[in-house]
């Protein structure tokens, strides 16, 4: 299983995970005194285009199932996650599965 920390910021953690079969994940953490993330409204995430699914855990840990990784990483994708007031945006460039995302 591979992690990457995509963004560590006010009590929020974006984390995009490769499962060892695989499947790519979207995690989001909050913080004791991050936000509260039961609030399916206040998150979102979108990979091409596309709103993926959410996964509520409780109130601190959301997933996003994005599927499998080299077909995503094979063609390129964006991701962008909206928690509450926070927007972010990284772009996957195609044929590069090494590389980190660009914000």
């Amino acid at each position: 299983m591979d992690k990457s920390v995509l963004h560590h910021d006010g009590g929020l953690t974006v984390t995009l995970v490769l499962d060892d079969d695989g499947t790519a994940t979207v995690e989001v953490v909050s913080s004791k005194n991050g936000p509260d993330l039961s609030r399916e409204d206040d998150v979102v995430v979108i990979a091409s285009g596309q709103g993926v699914p959410l996964t509520f855990h409780d109130r601190s840990r959301v997933t996003a199932d994005l599927g499998d990784w080299a077909t995503r990483a094979s063609s390129g994708f964006d991701l962008a996650v909206r928690v509450d007031e926070l927007f972010e945006h990284w772009d996957f460039l195609a044929d590069d599965e090494d590389s980190e995302p660009e914000s």
